[in-house]
C-alpha cells in the first residue's frame, strides 16, 4: 500500500512573509466545505479572543458561493469580522509562506482519510489543533494536538496554549517537522517503497 507524502524540503526552504499585514497567529487550509469543520471557526475564534483579544487568523480555501455566504454570516454573528480574514483560494508557495508566517494551524475538520493538510502544516513548521478523529493516531506521532470532536471550548483552550507558550510550541513544532520529514518525505516515502518492491 503507498502511502501519502509531502515535499518537506521544498517547504522548508520558503520563506515567511516579512509584511506583517500578512502575519496571523493562526491559519486554516483546505476547501470551505461544512466537512472541515468551518462553521465551528468563528465560535472557536471568538474564544481564542477571549484570552488573546488581537488574534488573528487566516482561512485560505475555496467553496460554494453559498458555503462562504453562510461562513461570513458566522463571522458576522460572533463579531470577528476583525480577527478572521477569509483569503480565497491561493498558489501553493502563497498559501505556504502564510503558513510559515504563522504560529498555530487549526484544522477542525470532522473526517479525513489521511490528513494532508496538517502533514503540510507540519512540514511548513506549525503545531497543530485538530479534533480527536481515530485517522491521526495512527498516522502523526508528533506536533497534533487534540480536541473531542465538537468541542469548540477544548479547541479554543488548546490553541491559546500554544500561542502563549513559546517554548510549548517551538517544540511540538519542531517534533512535528521532523517527524513528517523522516516518515512522510516523498525521499522517504519512495524509499520505503523501494525497499518492498525488493524484498
Amino acid at each position: 500500500m503507498s502511502a501519502n507524502g509531502v515535499d518537506v524540503e521544498y517547504m522548508m526552504k520558503l520563506k515567511p512573509y516579512e509584511d506583517d499585514n500578512c502575519y496571523y497567529d493562526a491559519v486554516f487550509l483546505a476547501r470551505l466545505a461544512p466537512s472541515k469543520g468551518i462553521f465551528e471557526i468563528p465560535e472557536i475564534w471568538s474564544k481564542v479572543v477571549e484570552r488573546c483579544p488581537n488574534a488573528r487568523l487566516a482561512m485560505i480555501g475555496n467553496g460554494t458561493p453559498e458555503v462562504k455566504k453562510e461562513l461570513q454570516g458566522i463571522i458576522e454573528k460572533y463579531h470577528m469580522e476583525r480577527n478572521i480574514q477569509m483569503l480565497g483560494y491561493l498558489e501553493n508557495e502563497e498559501a505556504y509562506r502564510f503558513l510559515k508566517s504563522s504560529k498555530v494551524f487549526l484544522f477542525p475538520s470532522h473526517e479525513e482519510g489521511w490528513g494532508i493538510s496538517i502533514a503540510e502544516a507540519l512540514s511548513c513548521g506549525l503545531p497543530v489543533v485538530a479534533y480527536d478523529l481515530p485517522i491521526y493516531k495512527y498516522i502523526f506521532k508528533y506536533g497534533v494536538f487534540e480536541a473531542p470532536k465538537g468541542n469548540v471550548e477544548k479547541m479554543a483552550e488548546l490553541v491559546c496554549d500554544l500561542l502563549m507558550n513559546e517554548n510549548l510550541r517551538s517544540n511540538s513544532a519542531t517534533k512535528g517537522q521532523n517527524f513528517v520529514l523522516n516518515h512522510y518525505d516523498w525521499n522517504a516515502v519512495s524509499e520505503k517503497e523501494l525497499r518492498l518492491i525488493l524484498k
